[in-house]
């Protein structure tokens, strides 16, 4: 989790987070732009960032609203 507060921006507002007993991450996040979501995604995925502690982000639902927030249903496996 602390990696994972680092990671992400205070813009991002998590909805729910759980961790499966193989250590798998969910979360679910509303992300305010794509910008915010792309710095997420590359903070997870780049070694330079996530110390080699992440495997693995899929995202398993993606919705826009009208104002142009995306809430995101994200699998994070650790390494």
């Amino acid at each position: 989790f602390l990696l994972l507060n680092k990671l992400l921006p205070s813009s991002i507002s998590v909805s729910s987070t759980s961790i499966s007993s193989i250590g798998e991450i969910s979360i679910l996040a509303l992300f305010p732009d794509a910008a915010a979501l792309d710095l997420v995604i590359n903070n997870l995925t780049e070694n330079s960032t996530n110390g080699g502690k992440i495997k693995k982000v899929s995202i398993d639902s993606i919705s826009r609203s009208k104002d142009g927030a995306y809430r995101v249903s994200m699998k994070i496996d650790p390494a």
